[in-house]
């Protein structure tokens, strides 16, 4: 999973939970008032239950990018050239308690750059499931991901933490326990800000990152491994009826910063990435 949607998955669990927890406890409020005979209390009118389903939520995104950055990896050295790389990722959410939720998911690579090793122009499939804990403003995932390319997998274990105040500061701790082919084991944090706003019906938001990696974790020293900053948007289809999802046009782009010593792989240390895409959430 080369794109992040922690902070989505918690927003969806947010509005979930407030609906299946909200429920939950004012339905014991009113088993405990009815147990104390008051005529009064007895006629509270019933509280509705959580619609079947309501505990589990989605998103669908078919994005179009001209870079594919992987923690800082510019993987098919585009460089300050754009490619026309599609790459859709469908996830799902499910509450189990007012605190605890799962997730799951898929991202794919597709184009036409090299002989695909897994069929037709897929170049990459991800896999990843995991299981978060929210309290307060605090926000807790631990993430297992499976990386299918070129014949093999690479396999990342994510710890991440995140506070929602001003700037939305996030931290990542993305541990790579086993490589694809020849690759290292090791270790990039990212730490992340973001921050955004509303205009009528469009939503902005700028986001800022800095990454730090183990020694030779892509073939390089430790150190520095990126920065990079950028705007995204977002704007609803409202002309798409509700019953078939919220659906979204999005788009951003990012400015990079990546040093040659930590990774040299990288055709060229500076460039900027662009993406546009559909959503839907469900």
């Amino acid at each position: 999973m080369k794109t992040k949607y922690s902070a989505e998955r918690l927003q969806k669990w947010l509005a979930l939970s407030l609906m299946f927890g909200g429920a939950v406890s004012l339905a014991a409020q009113n088993a405990d008032l009815e147990m104390t005979g008051d005529e009064a209390l007895e006629e509270t009118p019933p509280v509705e239950e959580a619609a079947v389903g309501s505990a589990i939520s989605g998103w669908l995104s078919l994005d179009v990018n001209t870079h594919f950055i992987s923690y800082g990896s510019d993987v098919w050295g585009t460089g300050s050239d754009a490619e026309f790389l599609f790459q859709p990722s469908l996830g799902l959410t499910a509450a189990i308690t007012e605190e605890v939720y799962v997730f799951g998911g898929m991202w794919f690579d597709i184009n036409d750059l090299a002989e695909s090793g897994i069929g037709d122009d897929i170049q990459e499939v991800d896999f990843w499931a995991g299981v978060g804990y929210a309290v307060g403003d605090w926000n807790f995932e631990v993430t297992y991901q499976e990386w299918i390319y070129g014949g093999d997998a690479e396999r990342i274990l994510d710890l991440m933490a995140s506070y929602a105040t001003f700037l939305n500061p996030t931290i990542v701790v993305h541990n790579r326990v086993d490589g694809n082919g020849d690759q290292d084991t090791g270790t990039v944090v990212v730490l992340g800000v973001s921050e955004g706003t509303s205009y009528e019906s469009l939503d902005i938001s700028l986001g800022a990152n800095v990454a730090f990696n183990t020694d030779d974790y892509y073939g390089g020293d430790a150190g520095l491994t990126y920065v990079s900053v950028g705007p995204e948007i977002s704007f609803p289809l409202s002309f798409i009826s509700e019953a078939y999802g919220a659906w979204n046009v999005h788009g951003g782009a990012y400015f990079y910063y990546t040093p040659d010593d930590t990774i040299p792989g990288n055709p060229e240390e500076t460039f900027v990435t662009g993406n546009i895409g559909i959503g839907m959430d469900f």
